[in-house]
Order: C-alpha cells, then structure tokens, then sequence
C-alpha cells in the first residue's frame, strides 16, 4: 500500500472556550502536527490560520466548510508526508 493510499482521520473540529488563551477570536479549532488549524470569521469570510506556522494564514474562504476544506487537505498532506515505508 503506497501512502497515497492512506488517508488519516478527519480534524476533529470544535469550538473553543470563551477564555481560551489564543483562540479568542477563532470559529473553530482542531489539533494538527504541529499546533492547530484555527478559523476565524471576517467581514468579508473565514480566515485559516496553518497548524504547522501559526504565523501563516490564508484568508477569502467564502464559507466555513471551504476553510475546513483546505485545512483538510493540508492535514493529508502533512500525514502522508510524515508516513514511510520499512525498507
């Protein structure tokens, strides 16, 4: 099986708390390698800020499932790069 063929589990998303330190303005929260993916509403949409540099965002999601969408894909991504086969 290569690992393309492999999937990891879905991010599990959940709201912060209210007084949670560094999520005070986040919609969402899940746990990725890392840190954690964060999305945040905006005037104009939702903001994705990357589990693996909280300094890096990507903003102009129409939705919010277009910003879990991309997260999504970057946690495959981060997975499979992570994943090696025994020689």
């Amino acid at each position: 099986m290569s690992n393309s063929e492999l999937l990891a589990c879905p991010l599990d998303w959940r709201v912060p708390d209210e007084d949670e330190l560094g999520h005070e303005e986040d919609v969402l929260t899940a746990l990725g390698i890392g840190g954690s993916y964060d999305i945040g509403e905006q005037s104009d949409g939702y903001i994705l800020w990357w589990a693996a540099d909280p300094f890096t965002f990507q903003d102009g999601f129409a939705t919010i499932d277009d910003a879990k969408a991309a997260a999504e894909a970057d946690w495959q991504k981060s997975i499979a790069a992570a994943l090696t086969h025994p020689s």
